[in-house]
């Protein structure tokens, strides 16, 4: 098995230690935040990290039926930058025998706080956070198409 795995986001290539990417599949596997981790990333490796686990657990999924499904999701921004904008561990045992097993669980979170995020609504544009302004480009974004 090789020791690195590759993913290209936006024309660029980033290249992983398989141990790093199998460790944080993992976590996320086990409905653990890997917030951290990923959020300590610029936004092009977060979301080549992100697609990196995708094969990762699309695998443990085919030697496993019982492995979770990490659903990632992503969003382009106003320049056609692409972004990881959630993530989640998805459960779907038991689904058809009993509904109530299903879980769905948020293992990512974009860097900073939905609650400051809504105290930014009403602050002046010049006072928005990076990452609020990022929310209104994927919001502007997605009215467009």
């Amino acid at each position: 098995m090789a020791n690195n795995i590759s993913e290209t986001v936006d024309n660029k290539a980033y290249t992983f230690n398989r141990d790093t990417v199998e460790n944080l599949t993992a976590k996320a596997e086990a409905g653990n935040s890997i917030a951290n981790e990923l959020n300590a990333m610029d936004p092009g490796q977060r979301l080549a990290m992100a697609r990196c686990m995708d094969r990762v657990n699309a695998a443990h999924r085919k030697a496993d039926e019982y492995i979770p499904d990490l659903v990632i999701e992503e969003m382009k921004d106003q320049d056609g930058r692409s972004h990881l904008f959630d993530m989640q561990y998805d459960n779907k045992l038991g689904s058809n025998y009993n509904p109530f097993n299903k879980k769905n669980i948020d293992v990512y979170d974009l860097p900073q706080s939905v609650a400051d995020l809504n105290v930014e609504r009403g602050l002046p544009r010049e006072m928005q956070s990076d990452r609020w302004k990022l929310i209104l480009t994927f919001d502007k974004a997605v009215k467009k198409q």
